[in-house]
């Protein structure tokens, strides 16, 4: 999966409004983690016990396309079908941010310190980013 800060995502949406091509669609990230790793660092930082391991792909993809029948059965519908949003959270080749980066602005906070920002944030509870 890719991640990238809060604040980077912001900067490049604001460089698309200012500048993007219209119409055109901008992926943004920044740097490449297996969601386990991503899990272990943020327990880590918070001082928690990190994940045992992962749900396999086959179950997480079984559930998603469970979840939109369950939600069909219901006369709703997600704004992006689960089935997909599972899809994309299982590609084990980084998605290429590259075109975004080059148009937008590299990102510049490294994500290990986004989430330790976040996590300060979230346990002093502010109501207003840092």
């Amino acid at each position: 999966m890719t991640w990238i800060s809060v604040h980077d995502t912001a900067r490049m949406i604001v460089a698309a409004l200012d500048r993007g091509e219209p119409g055109r669609r901008y992926l943004l990230g920044a740097e490449h983690w297996s969601h386990l790793d991503f899990l272990t660092m943020v327990a880590e930082q918070a001082g928690r016990r990190p994940p045992a391991g992962v749900v396999p792909r086959s179950l997480l993809r079984l559930g998603g396309q469970l979840g939109d029948l369950v939600l069909a059965a219901g006369g709703r519908h997600a704004p992006i079908p689960l089935g997909i949003s599972v899809d994309f959270l299982c590609l084990e080749a980084p998605p290429d941010c590259a075109p975004g980066c080059r148009a937008l602005g590299e990102p510049t906070v490294p994500v290990r310190e986004a989430v330790g920002d976040a996590i300060t944030w979230f346990r002093a509870g502010e109501s207003e980013p840092v």
